[in-house]
């Protein structure tokens, strides 16, 4: 089970009564759009939703500039809206959803609480640090959820009346509502989200390459490979996808197949425990028929813009980075990119066997 949506509260002017001139520019501002370790902190909590899985990110917000700025946006493989209070109706949202705190960033495992919804009569639970009492998100049904609100009036009042079982987590804990917080953030957040990264092929290296693999119906993982993903999640690295797709070029399916592929993958990692916390896709080639596509790129590998983006998106801790694939191509990417090259050779290796030996050299 992948849930596929997240709200995101956002609520708060930026700057307190006494702030140094330097941040008075930042007064109009909320709080969630101050600038924490290099990007606006409302930044850090999408790209925490958007590793497990969610496709839907609603910011509940009515700032205009909150909509000008993330209105529409696409940021780290997720869509997303800005809606006012009154626009969070039952039309609008699924029927589980996430709910974090525009000000609150926690990096845990978000996968107990998805578990935690299979459960008979479940209907909401929040993630808390083991040392506080705060929640850094929840997960609820839209009746329970739309049930704690006047129309109108979604907010932390709200949330506060939500009834929903605690599970607490091991994980990095912000809260920026208060000076002291924000100030705590900013010095400690970006050490604190780096990570080594292990990239993966696709085809051929975690699934099976079926020839032009774009269906769900056609996935085949190779033995272990979801254990093998579970490993490094736990290991505290980010496990990044960077695949060639060509066949986009060339006319045999389109990039929403690739998204609904990835999506598929995704909700079969989740139910084995494990998840990929980013997709990266080259739908070009020089040989294409389709003309955007049909060019010579600096995304394909051997090219390495897929992973120098990688790099944009996520802070990543490359000394401790590698990459695994079964071509040339994924090889001499990781030599340009400067990490290790990890061959796979299905017929003769274990996929799980091969990075377990990584991960222990790196130790």
């Amino acid at each position: 089970m992948r849930v596929n949506q997240g709200l995101i509260l956002i609520e708060g002017q930026g700057s307190e009564p006494g702030a140094p001139a330097r941040d008075l520019s930042a007064r109009d501002l909320p709080r969630p759009m101050l600038e924490v370790a290099g990007r606006p902190f409302i930044e850090h909590v999408i790209a925490q939703l958007a590793r497990f899985g969610v496709r839907d990110i609603v910011l509940v917000a009515d700032h205009p500039k909150v909509r000008s700025r993330y209105d529409g946006a696409r940021m780290f493989g997720a869509d997303v809206s800005v809606l006012d209070a009154a626009g969070v109706n039952a039309e609008r949202l699924e029927e589980i959803c996430f709910i974090a705190n525009g000000d609150v960033f926690f990096d845990a495992d978000l996968l107990p609480l998805i578990h935690a919804s299979r459960q008979p009569h479940w209907t909401a639970s929040a993630l808390l640090p083991k040392s506080g009492s705060t929640p850094g998100v929840y997960l609820a049904r839209r009746d329970a959820l739309l049930g704690t609100a006047q129309p109108g009036a979604l907010g932390q009042a709200a949330l506060a009346r939500l009834v929903a079982t605690p599970i607490h987590a091991d994980g990095y804990f912000a809260d920026i509502a208060t000076p002291q917080g924000l100030h705590t953030a900013q010095a400690e957040l970006a050490a604190r989200r780096t990570r080594p990264t292990a990239f993966l092929d696709r085809d051929g290296t975690i699934n099976v390459d079926r020839g032009w693999t774009h269906r769900a119906e056609d996935l085949v993982w190779i033995d272990n490979a979801p254990a093998a993903v579970r490993l490094l999640n736990r290991a505290g690295y980010y496990v990044v996808v960077v695949t060639n797709q060509g066949g986009v070029a060339r006319g045999f399916y389109d990039e929403a197949a690739i998204d609904r592929l990835h999506e598929h993958m995704q909700s079969h990692l989740i139910a084995a425990g494990a998840h990929i916390d980013a997709f990266y896709h080259c739908p070009h080639h020089p040989e294409g028929v389709v003309k955007p596509f049909a060019i010579e790129c600096l995304c394909r590998k051997p090219g390495i813009g897929m992973l120098e983006q990688a790099a944009r998106d996520w802070p990543i801790e490359r000394a401790r980075s590698f990459m695994v694939g079964d071509r040339d191509g994924d090889m001499e990417a990781a030599a340009a990119f400067q990490i290790p090259g990890l061959r796979f050779d299905l017929q003769t290796q274990s996929l799980l066997d091969l990075i377990s030996r990584q991960l222990a050299e790196k130790t």
